[in-house]
């Protein structure tokens, strides 16, 4: 419903821009061309007021990530790793789960960021049956979408379906990664709770086990506080929007 929205206010902007070129064209050529109603719509108007916003917590998170890159290389560990078989499921077979998922996700698992060190931002899980209702020896269905930052800058979006089984009390996992991609910031912004990534970037300047190995000269004390400007200034943006989004509804179609 969101994606519908979005396209229909940029189908506005567009008509909008195209109806102004053509009008300049015409009078360029001498033409009389009757007076148009160029004020954007206010559908157009939040698709603006969006974009810009969008633009803007991108460039905040996009510098927050920088600043946490010398504790966060302390930790990383290899993307493809958190997508072994956990705890050990004797009775799982991923096997007949990779046959039904198909070719694609075999190319994706080759990827090369897979094997590259990174931590895991935030994720967008289900867990369908679980933790409600549970009992010993039930299966269930899993689907992720994880944000992993790796230790070279990139941002990894990863895609994992899978299963999960009840053993002992114990919730085993099995996953099998169906597709990665490299994002930009401003795509990350858009998919995933930024809120929840800010906190878990937050995180990482204050890891007593990753401060005790930095070297010497890493202004440590300096990169805090230009974290929690920029968290300030975010806090900002919010506001700014959540009274942008109360204008615009208060506004006549």
């Amino acid at each position: 419903m969101a994606e519908d929205t979005n396209d229909a206010a940029r189908q506005q902007v567009a008509a909008k821009v195209l109806e102004t070129a053509d009008q300049l064209a015409r009078l360029l050529k001498g033409e009389k061309v009757p007076e148009a109603d160029l004020t954007p719509t206010p559908d157009a108007l939040l698709f603006i007021a969006r974009d810009e916003q969008n633009r803007a917590e991108a460039a905040i998170f996009e510098e927050l990530v920088d600043l946490v890159l010398p504790e966060l290389k302390l930790m990383a560990r290899p993307v493809r790793n958190m997508y072994a078989t956990r705890e050990g499921d004797p009775h799982g077979d991923m096997a007949t789960i990779s046959a039904f998922l198909g070719s694609q996700p075999v190319r994706h698992q080759q990827a090369e960021w897979l094997d590259v060190p990174g931590e895991r931002l935030d994720g967008l899980g289900l867990h369908v049956g679980v933790p409600k209702d549970v009992k010993e020896g039930e299966t269930g269905v899993l689907l992720d979408r994880d944000l992993w930052l790796l230790t070279d800058g990139r941002l990894v979006e990863v895609c994992c379906v899978g299963r999960w089984r009840i053993v002992s009390k114990r919730l085993h996992l099995q996953r099998s990664i169906i597709t990665t991609r490299v994002i930009e910031g401003h795509e990350a912004v858009n998919v995933f709770p930024l809120d929840g990534v800010l906190i878990n970037l937050r995180g990482y300047l204050h890891r007593d086990d990753a401060l005790m190995r930095l070297e010497p000269g890493s202004n440590l004390a300096e990169r805090r506080e230009r974290f929690d400007a920029l968290l300030t200034e975010y806090t900002r943006l919010m506001k700014t929007r959540t009274e942008g989004l109360r204008r615009a509804g208060d506004s006549p179609a």
